[in-house]
This record gives structure tokens, sequence and C-alpha cells, in this order.
């Protein structure tokens, strides 16, 4: 029992000796993506601190929504919609929106699935889609659309599978390398959904340290930063807190979700995600439009467990949500592993964006 003992302390010691060497080594490399290490991020701001700045200065920041497409954009039209100058002139009946996945990053006007959607019902469908957007911001942009543009039949809230892991976080750079851009997030009191609106830097008289202050106070709320690693003692535990979240980040694993990448099986993100939902529909309703959730996988791969909104998607149709989820076609679709189907950067193909539209079509009712 005592050589046992004696074995396991000098195990325990060695293994922390071990791990503090690790982290000393890995000091020079700043590994902004697992480290709780503000000052690589304050440094990062300083010195791109004037392209920030006029950034924060710019229409396409929003104290409301985060960021939006610039009003001056050639890409949007009269409706501040994406351009899709086939169907603009027909009647508008339905209304998108969403992420890059909504937009159609990487393809042309004529090649997203709200063109196509358009062509499919001869109407026209309003894309509303801006990157980088998660549910929350997409539910945002749906309530700042003017009255005149809300006399539609129809509303979809377009959600990624990996979008889910976006509803909390708030600074971009957090969320692996991201960019300086930050975003609202939503809080629930009272059963209600709250959000704080983002400051106002074009009255700041000093830019840099109001932002960086601002990111620093709202660090411990974001998932993306509190789940980093802090290389103090026992260091140990911190080496098997950092081997943990690499590893599901990696992999998806099934360990301590609430702390690594899978944010979507947080039990905040997913009340947060439900709420937004319920939201979105209830503002819809309350303007006479029918809401439909669309549920976007991605094609060419799957958790054994199922895609990650699979809880969300049973709660919603318990609840009698219209609910389309893409991925119970695209897991029947013999050619779904083929790459034309997929862009180099991950976004969908204009071939995979007219499958899509194809499969709303038959889903959605117009009255």
């Amino acid at each position: 029992m005592k050589k046992l003992t004696i074995f396991l302390l000098s195990f325990l010691i060695l293994f922390e000796i071990s791990s503090l060497i690790f982290f000393k080594y890995l000091s020079f490399n700043q590994k902004n993506t697992y480290f709780k290490n503000f000052d690589y991020f304050d440094d990062k701001i300083n010195k791109n601190i004037d392209p920030i700045k006029k950034y924060y200065n710019s229409p396409n920041y929003s104290i409301n929504l985060g960021w939006d497409n610039s009003p001056y954009d050639e890409r949007l039209n009269l409706f501040g919609a994406r351009v899709d100058k086939l169907n603009e002139k027909k009647r508008m009946r339905i209304i998108t929106f969403g992420s890059s996945m909504c937009w159609g990053d990487g393809v042309k006007h004529n090649e997203t699935w709200p063109h196509y959607l358009s062509n499919n019902l001869n109407t026209y469908v309003a894309n509303y889609g801006v990157g980088g957007y998660g549910p929350f911001q997409s539910y945002l942009k749906f309530k700042s659309l003017d009255e005149d543009l809300l006399k539609v039949d129809i509303s979809i809230l377009s959600i990624f599978e990996i979008e889910i892991d976006r509803i909390m976080n708030n600074y971009l750079d957090f969320y692996f390398s991201s960019g300086f851009r930050i975003r609202p997030t939503p809080y629930i009191e009272e059963n209600k959904l709250k959000y704080n609106k983002l400051p106002n830097f074009s009255k700041s008289e000093n830019f840099e340290k109001e932002f960086v202050n601002y990111i620093k106070l709202n660090s411990e709320n974001d998932p993306w930063w509190s789940r980093r690693v802090e290389p103090t003692f026992p260091y140990s535990y911190q080496f098997i807190k950092l081997f943990n979240i690499i590893l599901n980040d990696k992999y998806e694993l099934n360990f301590f979700y609430d702390k690594s990448k899978n944010s979507w099986n947080n039990k905040k993100t997913n009340q947060a995600l439900i709420k937004v939902i319920e939201e979105f529909s209830k503002f819809s309703k309350e303007n006479n439009i029918k809401p439909y959730i669309l549920l976007i996988p991605r094609i060419r791969y799957k958790l054994k467990s199922g895609y990650k909104y699979n809880q969300i998607k049973k709660y919603l149709i318990q609840n009698d949500y219209n609910v389309i989820d893409f991925g119970d076609f695209i897991n029947n679709y013999e050619d779904k592993k083929n790459k034309n189907l997929i862009l180099p950067d991950g976004h969908f193909s204009p071939r995979a964006y007219k499958l899509l539209a194809e499969f709303i079509s038959k889903k959605i009712v117009i009255e």
C-alpha cells in the first residue's frame, strides 16, 4: 500500500511538472484558440486599430445587429435584399433570413436557394441573409425591416448546423479567430428574450480603450472565451482540460459539451435558440405571416448521434412548429458525398442550393 501511495504521488508530481513545462513551451505560440491570454488580443487589436476603427464608423456596423450589409452595397436591391433581377418584379410573398448559407457566399445572384425557390414557386423570395450571422441576429434583422416589407405570406428562418455555435458568441475573434466584429447576444429574463445594444463607437473619444474594455467586460459571458484554458496551478488539470477541448473540437465527442466547441448542446445555448425561434414565429404571426424554420445540415459530415440540431428539432415538432429539415432529403440522396455539392470553403454549391430549393418547394404551402 505504501509503495502504491509513493508511486501515485510520484506520478502526480511528475505529471504536474511535465504539464508546467508543456505550458511554458507553448506560451510563445500564443494559442489564441484555446488559451485565456487577453494580452494577445489586445496586441492584435492595437496592430490593426486603424481598419478596425474605420469599420466601426462605417454603415456596416450596427448597434442593434452587430453588422449588416451596407445600404450602399451594389449587391442589394431596392428592398435591401440580395439582387435577383429575374424575380424582383414579381409579387414578394416570401422573406428569408439566415447567414452566408442563406445569402449564398461563393455563388452568383442567380445561384442562391432563395433565387431557385422564386423560380419554382413563380414568386419573389427576398433574400435577407447576412454572412456570419447567428440565429439571434437573423431574428433581429427580421424585426428591423420596414412595415411595407412585412406584407408577405411566409417567413423562413434558416439555421445552418454550425450557426448554433454562434448564438452566445459576442466577439468573433474568440470564435476561432473570426475577425474583430462584435455581435449582440441574447439572455432570458422572466421568460422574455432580451439583449443589450452594442456601443456607439462613433462618439468615442478613445476608441481603442473603449473597444478593448467592452470586450474584456463581456468576455466571461462568451462561451468561446470562458471555455479556454488558463495555465495556472494545478497545471495537470489545465492540461487535461486542454486535451479534452482539442479532442472534442476535432472529433465532436460527447465529453463536457458545455465547455467544448459544441456549445450547441449547452443548456443556455439551447434555451436561447428555442426562445429565438419562439419569438421569430410570434413576430411572424403578429404580422399575419406563416413562419417556417429551415434546418440545414453539413452535407458530408454527420455525428453518430445525428445532426447538431436534433434536440431542437424534436422540441419544435412536438410543439407544432413548421419545420423543414434538409437532412431528411440529403440522408437519402445517393450522391451526397459528391464534392460538386460543396465549395472549397465549405459553403454549398449552386447544385446543392438547387436541391435545397426543390426540397423546400415541396414543404411550404402558400395560401
